[in-house]
């Protein structure tokens, strides 16, 4: 008996085309197989700011708690998303010995407005450049810059 694996990138593409009742359409294989905390984690593997703050304003904190509610958390995975087919990357945890260089992460909390502990978790979805960006468009001035180049290089 061969075990059953539920396509996540279908699970993706239907999510990402709004369809909030997706979990009442899968057979009970698929139910069994389903985890909505692994289609959060694809889903945050986006550029996409909008879909990442919604994922983690409407549904990260209610992934434990309403466990037991797949279909309501397929629904506001379903409104986390901005609609678009995309192509989502996994976003790995980091590793723990692993630092945030310190310029960037402060170039992420002062843009974003976001806490250290938010600004560490995002740190992967930017790249040096987008990260070099923001500090630009923050007015950093030359000498904060060159650090700032010289810890994303």
């Amino acid at each position: 008996m061969s075990k059953f694996k539920l396509d996540i990138f279908d699970v993706l593409n239907r999510i990402d085309r709004g369809e909030h009742h997706l979990y009442s359409t899968l057979s009970d294989d698929e139910r069994k197989s389903f985890a909505p905390l692994v289609v959060m984690r694809w889903m945050s593997g986006t550029k996409d700011e909008r879909q990442i703050i919604f994922l983690n304003e409407l549904v990260n904190p209610f992934v434990f708690p309403l466990g037991k509610h797949q279909e309501l958390l397929t629904s506001l995975l379903a409104v986390a998303s901005s609609k678009k087919q995309r192509r989502y990357f996994w976003l790995s945890a980091k590793g723990k010995g692993k630092s945030v260089p310190k310029n960037a992460l402060k170039v992420l909390m002062q843009y974003h407005g976001w806490s250290e502990r938010e600004a560490k978790k995002m740190f992967t979805v930017f790249s040096s450049d987008d990260i070099i960006e923001l500090a630009n468009e923050l007015g950093w001035q030359k000498e904060e810059m060159t650090l700032l180049n010289k810890e994303l290089k």
